[in-house]
């Protein structure tokens, strides 16, 4: 590896979009990532190890032993929170997409197909999500969903979901699992971890994804009697690339050394509002209206938008921002499932469209080799 010529001293940052079941993409992207890293790592031969939270081996790097925090919204909350707070491989995480998909998406609800009202039971989303926990959460044996979000111990990697209450309806609430003082604050990002420690893994699952149409919004009580109803973080930033940045500044004052955006794919180019050769006149007012209802429905989703707000605060930096998505992919609904066959379709467009991943690896590998050794405690790698 050739050497950088300057100490990776700010946090490395990963950030997930949020797209329903189109996380599989997002994952399908970070597993690319993860398997160059193994190489990487194994062409370097590391000799010594941080404690970065579980084992490190050169066959199977964990996102967690790169990053120093994972921002997600919605399904990209939900990943965030298996990668950080559960401290799962990648692989995993696709088997959960694979295994619990259909029964999250896979059976709407009879009073679903009514216009408005929550499509899918949210308790097949919480049954799916507590038997992930049961399976991966490292904490104690008897690991059910109900334990804290945020962790008494340190960890090098932190977790933040992105989510809406109703005490700050225009304000992105975000719950992580660490807490840490702020240098800046932004008015339009709500208050610093308020709500994290009093909820369980089960609940910041809940209310990160708490889609509206999709699902239900997550209720919870507060010490003081007054119940916070929580909607999915989509509404406010289906994208959280810029929510990480400014919650960087905040504790920080610096930007970060790297944010590496993950999207759950691209939409095909259109027409936006405007419908395509209207015919008629009755037939072209409606036409021109259902466009419009359509890509209102977009702009609520876009993620372009921040990524073209992203680029514009990298102008001219030391290449500290990148963002990886596949096209087309972003037509396939939120919901979708079609017995698994549209995660084969996902996976046939990540082969066709693979990112270059080359340069953010060998950052990300000298980064932890670099934190290794300043930790100075030798550690023997696994390499069977």
């Amino acid at each position: 590896m050739q050497e950088m010529n300057r100490n990776l001293t700010g946090p490395f940052i990963l950030t997930l979009d949020g797209g329903g079941i189109r996380g599989y993409v997002s994952l399908l992207i970070l597993d690319r990532l993860m398997k160059e890293i193994a190489e990487c790592e194994r062409r370097h031969d590391l000799a010594c190890d941080a404690q970065l939270g579980p084992a490190f081996t050169a066959q199977h790097p964990l996102p967690c032993h790169y990053f120093d925090a994972i921002y997600g919204t919605s399904t990209g909350g939900m990943i965030a929170v298996m990668l950080g707070r559960l401290e799962m491989p990648v692989e995993r995480c696709l088997d959960v997409y694979r295994q619990h998909g259909g029964k999250i998406f896979g059976r709407r609800r009879l009073r679903g197909y009514i216009p408005l009202l929550s499509k899918y039971s949210s308790d097949g989303l919480e049954r799916a999500v507590r038997r992930v926990i049961q399976e991966n959460c490292s904490d104690h044996v008897s690991c059910n969903g109900e334990d804290a979000f945020a962790r008494s111990s340190k960890s090098a990697c932190s977790t933040v979901c992105v989510t809406a209450i109703d005490v700050a309806p225009s304000q992105p609430w975000l719950l992580r699992t660490t807490t840490g003082e702020m240098k800046r604050r932004k008015s339009w990002l709500a208050s610093y971890n308020t709500a994290s420690c009093d909820l369980s893994v089960l609940d910041v699952v809940r209310a990160t994804t708490a889609a509206p149409v999709a699902f239900k919004p997550f209720t919870r009580a507060t010490e003081d009697g007054r119940v916070v109803r929580f909607k999915d973080g989509a509404v406010l930033a289906n994208n959280p690339a810029y929510v990480a940045l400014t919650d960087c500044v905040q504790q920080k004052g610096r930007y970060p050394e790297l944010l590496l955006s993950v999207g759950t794919g691209r939409r095909s180019e259109g027409l936006g509002c405007f419908a395509e050769s209207p015919k008629g006149k009755w037939a072209s007012s409606w036409r021109e209206n259902v466009a419009a209802l359509k890509d209102a429905i977009h702009q609520y989703t876009d993620c372009e938008h921040t990524h073209r707000i992203m680029l514009d605060k990298a102008a001219g930096g030391n290449g500290w921002y990148r963002r990886f998505n596949l096209s087309g992919i972003g037509d396939i609904p939120l919901d979708a499932w079609k017995d698994g066959k549209v995660l084969e379709q996902m996976k046939e467009a990540a082969k066709r469209d693979a990112p270059d991943v080359s340069e953010i690896v060998e950052k990300l590998v000298f980064r932890r080799r670099e934190r290794a050794r300043n930790a100075g405690i030798p550690m023997a790698v696994e390499t069977g």
